[in-house]
């Protein structure tokens, strides 16, 4: 399964390059598209794990994320823009 995460950034909370330092730090890629960012998942129990990862590289860095599970494929390709497609 497929998780993409959406990043709300706000002029009082962490600069991008410290956002994508900790989401990077935990294993996330950012991607172009619709999404910030995607994490792949098998079962439930792993998708918690890694949901827990996400929220404590977030916290405090006055941020708000939206989460979107899809069971389909949706289009992505790697950040920045320009580079090549992600399987």
């Amino acid at each position: 399964m497929k998780t993409y995460i959406d990043i709300y950034l706000s002029s009082e909370g962490a600069s991008l390059k410290k956002l994508l330092a900790a989401l990077k730090k935990i294993g996330l890629e950012p991607i172009s598209g619709p999404h910030d960012f995607v994490m792949e998942w098998e079962n439930e129990k792993e998708f918690l794990q890694k949901m827990e990862k996400v929220h404590k590289a977030l916290k405090g860095k006055k941020v708000t994320y939206r989460l979107e599970t899809v069971t389909g494929h949706i289009e992505t390709m790697v950040w920045p823009p320009g580079g090549s497609p992600k399987e």
